[in-house]
């Protein structure tokens, strides 16, 4: 992980300051891919706090909950209704999400990492 962070800081360094006009297919499918892995790694300390802090905002949450508390918890607040629309759906296939048994924390966690990738592959995210 650390190379990988290393060599996006370089590249980083380098860009212009509009993202438009740097970022092309191949290097936004890099993004994407780069962001998806380590936001879905719900083992890592900083994927862990952010599930921890929406955990604490409620004991159960709305799928229209779920996804905005996602979405201020990556700091992507751009999000069309359109792709909020989507998220949330998605979301509500799994109905109301919940964290007071052990069974419950688990599967909140999963869902948590599912949708910081589902957060991070938005075109709305990347450009954020």
């Amino acid at each position: 992980m650390g190379e990988k962070l290393k060599s996006w800081s370089l590249l980083l360094a380098a860009v212009p300051d509009r993202g438009h006009e740097w970022i092309d297919s191949g290097t936004l499918v890099e993004r994407i891919n780069f962001a998806a892995e380590y936001l879905g790694r719900t083992d890592l300390p900083g994927v862990q706090d952010m599930i921890n802090r929406l955990m604490a905002s409620s004991a159960s949450l709305s799928a229209e909950a779920f996804v905005d508390g996602c979405i201020n918890m990556l700091g992507c607040l751009n999000i069309t209704a359109d792709t909020r629309r989507e998220l949330v759906a998605h979301a509500q296939q799994g109905g109301e999400v919940r964290h007071g048994t052990a069974a419950e924390r688990a599967e909140f966690t999963r869902r948590c990492g599912e949708m910081f990738q589902m957060l991070a592959a938005t075109a709305e995210f990347q450009f954020c």
